[in-house]
């Protein structure tokens, strides 16, 4: 389920706190910061709801159950190496693409397996979310 790791890593946006139960975050680290503390608490559905919509889209709610069933039972090595990327992009600037409309972490030479050497996150209606 390498899918919803990767799902998780997507939601961000533009004030420095992290809002009211329900609110989006709005500051880029704010989301990464919401990310990793619902990974860390195996808030597989507040870490879905900070998704990018894409990625929503395409995530079935079985494969949701199942990710939290793996992250609880404490087998998911995805749900570790999630929350220790996040730790890391908290204190790092992204590169900006595409008129900086993504966010680009680059988590290279940090020890991390290859596959969590980028944190990606896309800027979708005045939010930023984690993405592929």
């Amino acid at each position: 389920m390498r899918t919803l790791m990767t799902a998780t890593l997507i939601l961000l946006t533009l004030t420095p706190e992290l809002g009211a139960a329900g609110e989006q975050p709005r500051d880029l680290r704010a989301t990464i910061t919401a990310a990793r503390i619902a990974m860390q608490n195996c808030d597989v559905k507040a870490l879905f709801e900070l998704s990018d919509p894409n990625t929503r889209t395409n995530v079935a709610e079985e494969m949701l159950i199942q990710a939290e069933d793996r992250c609880k039972s404490g087998t998911d090595q995805n749900a570790k190496m999630s929350v220790l990327a996040m730790q890391i992009a908290e204190k790092r600037e992204p590169r900006y693409e595409q008129d900086g409309v993504i966010a680009v972490f680059d988590l290279s030479g940090m020890q991390l397996p290859k596959r969590y050497e980028v944190l990606r996150t896309i800027l979708v209606d005045g939010r930023w979310y984690l993405t592929r």
